[in-house]
């Protein structure tokens, strides 16, 4: 029996490669082979050593073209049957791969959703082809069971008519090599910042949906009034894809006359010291599923204001141990970030109650958990039973 995991993607870094490996060593215990679909090959070949330790098979698909992709479909077809697969999960890329799998008769068909739905995330009204949306009730229809990594992202599924039975809320994990943090002092420094200064921290990138551009004017009319106030922003800025937004958000941070106030770092593997120098983050998203960067600022005590988007309302209780804003709304981010800026008793025990705080399954809890809904489903669908002594591998 297999488990096809089909990333769909690429793996981007060892760290991303790695982040797999819990769930296939769990799924070997539950006596499944398994195999992983990524797009084209690494950028380095060590980073599928630990696959070749659990004997994964890697196999490069392109990716579909479009949602609805019969050549994709085909070709996952294939594979299910070649490989005779009882598992098949996917994520964002899940229309066509779930076809095939479908047509292949796998019997536990996974599909994990991150994300709101596009006109969420734009903001816009919806219109009757957003109603309908084709490829996400052909994916539910087709999926055994839909992961959602928020309770927002479920409501809307359910609200557009998906069966709440098929459909339940699975977090994302907090992965230990996300939430180091270096001491404060050396923190600062690494950035420029002096000891005295008051830095504010956003991580994403300078796309609309992660809302910089709101934070900017929040900044800019919120905490300008303390003069050693300084905005981190940490995320890739550089890229061809992301640096015409960058340009763009870097003009208007002249035109405000704050551009000196604000660092942009770059994309960071090592976020270390960002946490240990951050005094507030802030999440300004206009839409999220699962934001990991507001799960592990509250894990490393940050004092948080967030929009009211995705998992942002599970994780904050509003003036318990953060603060929640309406998403696209300038003056309430201002008022929240002034709010913090001018009281620091208040970040100080956000802090406290937030350092620390088990928000989230680690990458080894996590993948207990999902290798438990395989074999859960396995059973469902086949009558297969599958369990997994703790101390040793499971039987089937």
């Amino acid at each position: 029996m297999y488990l096809i995991r089909y990333a769909g993607t690429n793996l981007k870094t060892a760290h991303h490669a790695l982040a797999f490996m819990p769930t296939f060593w769990r799924a070997s215990e539950l006596g499944l082979r398994t195999c992983l679909v990524c797009s084209h090959p690494p950028k380095e070949d060590r980073w599928l050593e630990p696959f070749r330790e659990v004997n994964t098979k890697i196999v490069y698909l392109p990716r579909p073209s479009g949602n609805i992709d019969l050549g994709c479909a085909y070709r996952c077809y294939k594979l299910c049957r070649e490989l005779r697969a009882h598992v098949f999960h996917c994520d964002n890329m899940h229309t066509s791969p779930l076809m095939g799998a479908a047509a292949a008769g796998v019997p536990v068909r996974v599909w994990t959703k991150h994300s709101m739905q596009p006109s969420f995330e734009a903001g816009r009204k919806q219109t009757l082809r957003d109603k309908i949306a084709v490829s996400v009730r052909m994916s539910c229809h087709l999926a055994t069971r839909v992961l959602c990594v928020s309770s927002a992202v479920r409501d809307e599924l359910v609200s557009l008519g998906m069966p709440a039975n098929r459909v339940q809320v699975f977090r994302n994990a907090l992965n230990q090599f996300d939430i180091r943090m270096y001491p404060r002092e050396a923190a600062r420094a690494a950035w420029g910042f002096k000891p005295d200064d008051l830095v504010i921290s956003a991580l994403g990138r300078p796309v609309p949906v992660k809302g910089w551009d709101l934070l900017i004017e929040a900044f800019a009319a919120g905490a300008m009034h303390v003069p050693n106030t300084k905005l981190l922003l940490v995320g890739d800025v550089s890229s061809p894809s992301e640096k015409p937004d960058f340009d763009r958000l870097a003009a208007r941070m002249e035109e405000l006359g704050i551009r000196d106030r604000v660092l942009a770092a770059g994309y960071q593997t090592d976020l270390g010291n960002a946490w240990g120098a951050t005094d507030i983050f802030v999440m300004p998203s206009r839409s999220e599923g699962d934001s990991n960067a507001l799960l592990q600022a509250i894990h490393t005590g940050q004092p948080c204001v967030a929009t009211r988007v995705g998992s942002a309302a599970d994780l904050i209780r509003d003036g318990e141990n953060g603060l929640l804003v309406p998403r696209e709304d300038v003056p309430a981010l201002t008022a929240g970030l002034r709010r913090l800026v001018d009281d620091p008793d208040l970040r100080e025990r956000f802090r406290t109650i937030n350092k620390g705080a088990k928000h989230a399954p680690s990458v080894e809890e996590h993948a207990d958990l999902l290798v438990d809904i395989y074999a859960s489903l396995l059973r469902e669908q086949t009558g297969i039973k599958a369990s997994r002594d703790r101390t040793g591998p499971m039987a089937i």
